[in-house]
């Protein structure tokens, strides 16, 4: 403590003192009055007595003279208690459980036995979860087919001189379903290419040029609709598309089957269509999922085409 925190302490201190003087001697006046002198000195000289005492436990002791208090935050419980005090917590809404030093289970409530359906004293806590890290704060579990948040705090039981470990658990299921049906529907854009329409083109009789040019559409769009997503031809070559990313998850399944259904389509006997396909992701926006469908597209290309290449982000 610095010279002019302690100064100040004790000019505090004196005022207070004055303040006390002066308010007993007012004190004594008053109830010397209605009472006998001794008497009046006596309530006073007691109270005296109590205020000094009150301030030599305070000045002595400070905060550690009230007695401890179980808290509950984000933790569950604070992280020094009594093991009796977290017997009473055992009512909470949420699964908890205390595990010993061995990260056994020596106490839970009823909704985290409701989890497993038996008696799990003894049991490790990591083979319950799947794996569980003490030092971790807040990690996840899979249980059953609900997920959780497992919020995890070291206690020291006082009574035992020993430390345990809190666990409380979040079911965090129907979130994880909200982001999965958000992730599954989340817009991919793409670009398709055909690399040699003008090497076709030129094979082919001029007056068939409009029919080759129909069937690559009709099978492009074809292809495209049967995904749930859209096509438009901005060029005589080049198209864009977009689909939902759980309908590309199935495109990248099949290995882009397109790329071969597109070869049914040939100039004369030897002269088969080929494509080049750029897929663009992003979880920031479509305008920079298309520049990755861009990039995606002049890789495919530069590597001789007939191919399809993703661009997730800055993958």
């Amino acid at each position: 403590m610095s010279d002019g925190t302690e100064h100040d302490r004790r000019l505090k201190i004196i005022k207070l003192l004055k303040v006390l003087v002066v308010l007993f001697a007012a004190v004594f006046l008053i109830l010397n009055m209605y009472l006998s002198p001794v008497l009046a000195l006596f309530i006073v000289l007691t109270a005296v007595i109590a205020v000094v005492l009150m301030f030599v436990i305070k000045l002595l002791f400070g905060n550690s003279f009230v007695k401890d208090e179980v808290t509950f935050g984000d933790n569950c419980i604070d992280d020094f208690a009594d093991l009796e005090d977290i017997k009473r917590v055992t009512n909470l809404p949420l699964p908890f459980a205390v595990t010993d030093k061995e990260r056994k289970v020596i106490l839970y409530n009823s909704r985290f036995a409701q989890l497993f359906n038996r008696d799990i004293t003894g049991e490790h806590l990591a083979e319950l979860l799947g794996s569980f890290d003490e030092h971790i704060n807040k990690q996840s579990a899979v249980i059953g087919s609900s997920c959780y948040d497992v919020y995890c705090s070291k206690i020291l039981d006082k009574e035992r001189e020993n430390e345990v470990f809190s666990v409380c658990l979040v079911d965090i299921s129907e979130r994880e379903k909200i982001k999965a049906q958000a992730e599954s529907q989340r817009t991919v854009t793409g670009l398709i290419f055909v690399d040699n329409y003008e090497e076709v083109m030129e094979v082919i009789d001029e007056s068939a040029v409009p029919i080759l040019s129909a069937l690559i559409d009709k099978k492009l769009n074809t292809h495209i609709s049967a995904l749930g997503g859209i096509l438009k031809k901005f060029e005589k070559d080049r198209y864009i598309f977009a689909i939902s990313m759980e309908e590309m998850e199935k495109v990248k399944e099949k290995k882009f089957d397109i790329l071969n259904e597109i070869k049914e389509i040939r100039a004369g006997e030897h002269l088969p269509v080929t494509l080049s396909i750029g897929v663009g992701i992003s979880y920031e926006n479509l305008d920079f999922s298309m520049k990755n469908a861009r990039n995606a597209l002049d890789l495919a290309l530069g590597r001789g085409g007939d191919q399809a290449i993703i661009k997730d982000g800055e993958k």
